[in-house]
């Protein structure tokens, strides 16, 4: 099974006038909507985009306001797709996260004192579209502006993970209402899945991605020439040490999206 994974492909990201544009972000949009023209049918199961969200009354307590401005503000014109997404004839859910890291269990990361959510919706004078926006967060849906959540994101995987292995619904003790982020013990198994990633940034939300589904079993196809990094870019982190061991196995591999195509052709 093969599903491509859209990371944060955001004009905050990728258009020139956006808050934290990524150099070279604009080159990749138009190659990208060629490739999304160009996927066939039967070449992935599904696609999911992710969107990178923050909010003006929180954004403070997030790891990402020690490094970088307030971006991608939720709902707003930065918020929003760079990408032609109904090109891409492939059935398609939508994501939003407010970490680098797709896996990350918001809650430990983002709200400072306050243990969860809820006690820290309880304790301060949030407006109810930010109240709404935080609910959802690594939540799946089907609507492009991702208003109406499906599934949480470890249910949704774990659907994955059934397609994957038919009847086989646990591995080591896991089941698809895992909600324990990215920790080691709570892992969905996806072995037989076959990811390609493409988007932005490759040194931070594509890099997180790929670890976690090469630590789930999950083969990891980076097309590279539809990624752009910040600071290091897709063939120089590849070839970094904590790499080598996936790449040496073919569990991890670079190629360019037009090899991606031919091979599905063939």
């Amino acid at each position: 099974m093969r599903i491509l994974d859209i990371v944060d492909s955001q004009a905050g990201f990728m258009a020139p006038w956006g808050n934290l544009y990524v150099d070279g972000g604009d080159q990749i949009i138009e190659p990208i909507n060629n490739f999304f023209r160009k996927v066939p049918l039967n070449m992935y199961k599904l696609a999911l985009a992710k969107y990178d969200t923050h909010l003006k009354e929180t954004y403070h307590m997030s790891p990402e306001s020690k490094l970088f401005p307030l971006h991608c503000e939720y709902q707003s014109q930065h918020w929003k797709l760079a990408l032609n997404i109904k090109l891409l004839q492939t059935e398609t859910f939508f994501m939003t996260k407010g970490t680098f890291d797709m896996w990350a269990d918001e809650s430990n990361e983002t709200y400072g004192k306050y243990k969860n959510l809820d006690e820290y919706l309880r304790a301060n004078n949030i407006s109810s579209k930010t109240a709404t926006a935080l609910k959802n967060m690594n939540h799946i849906c089907q609507d492009e502006m991702c208003l109406k959540p499906i599934a949480h994101r470890d249910q949704f995987f774990g659907k994955l993970q059934q397609w994957l292995h038919g009847s086989e619904q646990q591995s080591n003790g896991n089941t698809g209402g895992n909600t324990g982020g990215n920790t080691d013990t709570n892992l969905h198994n996806l072995r037989g899945l076959e990811v390609h990633i493409i988007g932005v940034a490759s040194d931070y939300c594509n890099r997180f991605a790929m670890e976690g589904y090469l630590k789930r079993g999950a083969t990891v196809v980076v097309l590279a020439d539809l990624t752009r990094g910040i600071g290091a870019q897709t063939e120089e982190i590849l070839q970094e040490e904590q790499y080598r061991k996936y790449a040496d196995t073919g569990q991890l591999l670079h190629k360019a999206s037009r090899d991606a195509l031919n091979e599905v052709k063939r």
